[in-house]
């Protein structure tokens, strides 16, 4: 008898999730896509206990007030499905003072070296910019990676310096971290990048602050975040909080 030839063919093991965006505004929609977030692996041995996947897309919409909705299944299982709807505020950002974006927070952010890095849907500017959505930080993520933009920087400029504060505070408003660096003003819009160590760190709920400032104006923008750093501690600023105002990730146990 012959043996029969087989051709070596390898056959992913493929997921993916419907994604169903809908923005509107005053009852009408402005903006409705769909599309399909894909994850695969060679073998079921390189499944993972759990996977977050994630993914970026770029609206162009007026300032004022939006609602989004997102949709989400499973493709392969039409009834695992999950749901968002919340209000989106577009700020108006001002021509004439200096202005600052929001704050995105990220897990990690790398200049791209590839034109197929810059395909990606993370590329901006020229660095990949990897969002951190659920805002956590700590044990196995301890260091705090930020992306924020500076508008309108010489509009009546008469200084050619000036200074980016960083701070950390905590819930009872004190600063825990500070850091000041010194720029160069030499463009209008400015993409500023950085870092913030938070190892040390106990447990909490936090908000980091940077502040534009020269001797004749000053701007600043914030963003909340939490941290679990079990090796640390909780942070005794939690312990009289009022937990009817916080976030869910506040008033959990470590194990939780």
């Amino acid at each position: 008898a012959k043996t029969m030839p087989f051709s070596n063919i390898s056959v992913k093991i493929s997921g993916g999730v419907s994604i169903a965006l809908t923005i509107a505004r005053n009852d009408s929609t402005e903006i409705f896509k769909q599309w399909i977030l894909q994850h695969s692996v060679n073998d079921s041995s390189e499944l993972p206990s759990e996977k977050f996947l994630m993914d970026a897309i770029g609206l162009a919409l007026l300032p004022g007030k939006h609602t989004m909705k997102i949709l989400a299944f499973d493709v392969n299982n039409s009834h695992r499905t999950d749901s968002l709807f919340f209000e989106l505020k577009i700020p108006d950002f001002p021509f004439d003072k200096i202005a600052m974006s929001e704050i995105e927070l990220c897990s990690n952010i790398i200049e791209a070296t590839s034109e197929q890095e810059k395909l990606s849907p993370f590329f901006k500017g020229k660095n990949l910019v990897y969002p951190n959505p659920n805002e956590m930080y700590g044990e196995n993520m301890p260091v705090l990676f930020y992306y924020v933009e500076c508008y309108n920087l010489l509009h009546n400029a008469s200084l050619q310096n000036y200074t980016l504060v960083t701070s950390v505070f905590n819930t009872i408003k004190e600063e825990i971290i500070h850091k000041e660096k010194n720029k160069f003003r030499s463009v209008n819009d400015a993409v500023e990048i950085g870092t913030v160590n938070i190892s040390r760190l106990k447990s909490g709920s936090y908000t980091f602050v940077i502040t534009y400032r020269d001797s004749l104006t000053s701007a600043q923008t914030a963003r909340k975040f939490f941290v679990y750093n079990p090796s640390q501690g909780m942070d005794s600023a939690m312990v009289n909080i009022n937990t009817t105002t916080t976030n869910e990730y506040e008033i959990m146990s470590n194990e939780a």
